[in-house]
């Protein structure tokens, strides 16, 4: 049986660069729920709890907490109410 340990790697969220490389992992996946565990992972980083993004995004802690759990979808404008409060900006590009 393989034995992992768990490594704090939250120092690379200091990084733009590594920030960048995490959430574009992360959005590559397609997946809601490691996508807003990464942005999760971020406000953390950032010292950002679920009450303070609620008071910024004008969003309830309730709906916060929803966006942020395994279940989360949130609407179109609650994550992009949320990017902003966590200054991160969406970039799109074609493919």
């Amino acid at each position: 049986m393989l034995n992992l340990k768990e490594v704090d790697v939250s120092y690379l969220l200091d990084d733009p660069k590594e920030v960048d490389s995490f959430l574009e992992d992360a959005w590559k996946t397609g997946d809601s729920a490691i996508i807003m565990r990464a942005i999760g992972m971020i406000a953390e980083h950032k010292e950002k709890n679920k009450s303070q993004i609620a008071n910024e995004t004008g969003i309830s802690r309730s709906a916060i907490q929803k966006v942020f759990s395994e279940s989360g979808n949130p609407t179109l404008s609650n994550f992009v109410g949320i990017l902003k409060a966590l200054d991160i900006k969406l970039h799109f590009e074609l493919a």
